[in-house]
């Protein structure tokens, strides 16, 4: 079986005929995954990986779906999925200290110096070497580097990026000790188009990090995290326990935004609530913890709050207790897309609209074609018919054995001007046939 961009399933066969369809299927796996291991049937679900946070909204237990289609880099496909906004906030976001000393979080995604400095233990003392008051342009003194792959072309790069490429062969580095080893200053190595062709990776200072500093999670190397937070720490002109506490607030603080933000993408608003100065104004008590103004904000969220992902154990809850809301973060949470995939059901759905003819009666708009009917009880009758027969047989060819069927008819009316008549304007019919699907053993 094949997961869906709506959260549901379909069988290789079908998957062949409109591949288009798996379109954003792992947010949507997630979703499905957040209600199996919860139960909720109405929640925010929140999905904080290493790149990006997915937030869905659930009813009834299925995500709301995008009836425009998903977008993807921008263009709308017509496809319809589950509707997902993505934010480019997660456990590799790249965080990092301005020239004006501004803590600056993502959307870049690096390695995390606890990760690789669990592989590269030397990445330690070259941290402890570093002195955070020099200053390099495109990076930070907590930066590192380490091959990923090794090029096969010769000819594409030069002799100092083949000088780096050496010398990061045998061990990862921070920025100065790779310089000296490459007899360059550290702000003319040419960096970006290795790091680009992704030959290189930039390891740096991350929220998995900060959890390994206030000694929330601590599976890899806590030395290396702990050297990365006073560096920048030092820049920010904090003790390290203040920077890692301010970095905590800013993302939990990112966080709330990006859900209220979501709201604001479900309204069809586009704008950027981050960037709205009356809206930073509004909710600045809420999110900082600036009580100046005079004034105290407070939001109630009015689903709870399905954290899953490895890290949303460490920033979640202060983040259910901002927005006044619970959060639920389920056993396996972490493992939520795999079991999203392995408990989804089949949904076929069938959409029909009826609408008066132009010179009288009625016209069916249905999949498969036009039809016109003299009577609309008779119109509804044949493709309701129709529409349940299609249902049953494509949820039967992606796997279901004995679907379910579930039949929503909605009818458009409107006044006239006097109000005392009623002017027909469609009938909106949608079957639905679900169910599990049959495994084979």
């Amino acid at each position: 079986m094949i997961v869906k961009g709506d959260g549901s399933l379909m069988s290789e066969t079908m998957t062949r005929e409109k591949p288009i369809e798996t379109i954003l299927s792992g947010p949507a796996a997630s979703i499905v995954g957040a209600v199996f291991l919860t139960g909720t049937e109405s929640a925010l679900a929140l999905d904080m990986g290493g790149t990006t946070t997915d937030i869905a909204i659930l009813e009834n237990g299925r995500p709301r779906m995008n009836r425009e289609g998903a977008t993807v880099g921008g263009w709308k496909t017509r496809v319809e999925a589950a509707e997902i906004s993505t934010f480019g906030l997660g456990g590799d976001s790249y965080i990092q200290v301005s020239k004006d000393r501004k803590l600056v979080i993502g959307p870049k995604r690096v390695w995390p110096l606890s990760v690789i400095a669990d592989k590269y233990p030397n990445l330690i003392d070259e941290l402890r070497r570093v002195d955070p008051n020099r200053l390099i342009i495109d990076s930070q003194p907590v930066d590192c580097f380490m091959l990923v792959k090794k090029p096969v072309n010769n000819e594409q790069w030069n002799q100092t990026e083949w000088k780096i490429i050496n010398a990061l062969e045998e061990s990862a580095h921070n920025i100065f000790a790779l310089a000296e080893k490459v007899g360059r200053d550290p702000n003319l190595l040419p960096l970006k188009d290795l790091e680009q062709a992704q030959v290189i990776g930039r390891i740096s200072f991350t929220p998995t990090d900060l959890l390994h500093v206030l000694n929330t999670f601590t599976d890899y190397n806590v030395a290396a995290a702990q050297e990365g937070a006073r560096i920048l720490a030092h820049r920010l002109r904090l003790e390290p326990d203040k920077f890692a506490a301010k970095v905590l607030s800013e993302i939990q603080a990112a966080l709330c935004m990006t859900i209220l933000q979501s709201f604001a993408y479900r309204e069809g608003l586009r704008i950027k609530l981050s960037s709205e100065a009356s809206v930073s104004f509004l909710l600045s008590s809420l999110l900082n913890g600036d009580h100046k103004r005079g004034f105290k904000s407070e939001i109630t969220l009015e689903y709870p709050i399905v954290a899953l992902g490895a890290p949303v154990s460490g920033y979640l809850p202060a983040v259910g207790s901002t927005l006044n809301t619970p959060v639920l973060i389920p056993t396996h949470a972490e493992v939520a897309n795999a079991v999203g995939a392995a408990s989804g059901q089949v949904a076929e759905q069938i959409r029909i609209l009826i609408k008066p003819g132009v010179a009288g009666g009625y016209v069916v708009h249905a999949p498969w074609k036009r039809e016109a009917f003299l009577y609309l009880e008779e119109a509804e009758k044949n493709a309701l018919k129709k529409a349940k027969e299609v249902a049953l047989e494509r949820a039967q060819r992606a796997g279901v054995v004995n679907p379910e069927l579930l039949v929503e008819k909605e009818e458009v009316l409107s006044h006239t001007a006097g109000g005392n008549d009623v002017v027909f304007l469609e009938t909106r019919i949608e079957v639905t046939a679900i169910g599990h699907p049959s495994w084979e053993v």
